[in-house]
């Protein structure tokens, strides 16, 4: 994949974003049903081994590229250890939590983006990255317990975790991904998922797998679409969009997670959830506002003519 140019192309990524958030918020519904008959490490297995494969036969990664520094290897290597522990996680949480409240559980990996990069940068946040991330926590906090006054359960928990994971890595990954074939860094992570899945199910106590057409479907799908090409869209993004604006696209994943519990498993929206959906979405809409505006003011600034503003 080339790098985008102009604010067509910037569109263009912006929508292909879109359609692979959509994807990973079909996914919460599916991981449950694949869990159940393959285990928690088989599904990782099967699901990053088929999302290797797929990406080797038909991205043709540059491994060259990461190889060449092993800087950048080191890193990529680190964001498939954040991205394991994400995806193990997660598919925890979904054992006693419902889809909806895991995906807005997710999105935390939204408003802690801007404070690790923060971090990173050695600097602070913004005044309206910490307004962003009150809102959207508030909102997560109502949904994440919906039918009780406080607290978390152990699927809450899990999910909560998860979220750092994807903020950690999505943050990695706009450290180098200008610096390696997308590809190929998206294969360096998703064979680490992998090993971890496969040495997860030699050594825990995981039973055989009653292989069934919906399994083959649920494996494919979660290893072709939302990991092979889901990956491979991410780090081809962040060569021209910034951590910050990538992880504000990806918070539409609970809101597809959502629906997705509603019409697939009958999940039911409560006044306290719809609520806090709604502020999750504000504090997305808000995030995003502030990051075109930004652009444009970078785009008109003197002497940036025809740069690519990143955020």
């Amino acid at each position: 994949m080339n790098a985008p140019r102009g604010a067509a192309s910037t569109l263009v990524v912006d929508c292909a974003i879109v359609a692979i958030t959509a994807a990973w918020g079909l996914s919460f519904v599916v991981i449950d049903d694949g869990e159940r008959a393959a285990g928690t490490f088989g599904l990782t297995a099967f699901r990053m081994t088929t999302a290797v494969v797929t990406a080797l036969v038909l991205l043709r990664p540059d491994l060259r590229s990461l190889a060449a520094d092993r800087r950048t290897l080191r890193l990529a290597l680190g964001g498939g250890c954040l991205l394991a522990a994400g995806f193990l996680l997660q598919t925890w949480g979904l054992r006693t939590t419902d889809a909806g409240v895991a995906g807005f559980l997710t999105s935390l990996s939204v408003p802690l983006v801007p404070l690790f990069q923060a971090v990173v940068d050695r600097r602070a946040p913004r005044a309206g990255e910490a307004a962003m991330l009150v809102v959207a926590s508030a909102g997560i906090v109502m949904i994440a317990s919906p039918d009780r006054a406080v607290g978390f359960g152990v699927g809450e928990i899990c999910g909560a975790a998860s979220a750092f994971c994807w903020a950690a890595q999505i943050v990695l990954v706009g450290r180098i991904a200008s610096k390696a074939d997308p590809a190929a860094l998206s294969v360096a992570q998703l064979a680490v998922v992998a090993a971890v899945g496969w040495t997860g199910r030699a050594f825990s106590s995981e039973g055989p797998v009653a292989w069934t057409a919906s399994l083959w479907g649920i494996v494919f799908f979660l290893g072709y679409v939302t990991c092979a090409l889901g990956f491979a869209v991410q780090a081809w993004a962040q060569r021209t969009h910034s951590p910050t604006r990538v992880a504000i696209l990806f918070a539409l994943e609970p809101l597809f997670a959502s629906l997705a519990g509603w019409w697939i498993e009958d999940e039911r929206f409560v006044p306290r959830k719809l609520l806090g959906c709604g502020l999750v979405a504000v504090a997305v809409a808000g995030s995003i506002w502030a990051s075109w505006r930004s652009e444009r003011a970078a785009a008109r600034a003197p002497g940036d003519a025809g740069a690519q503003p990143k955020d």
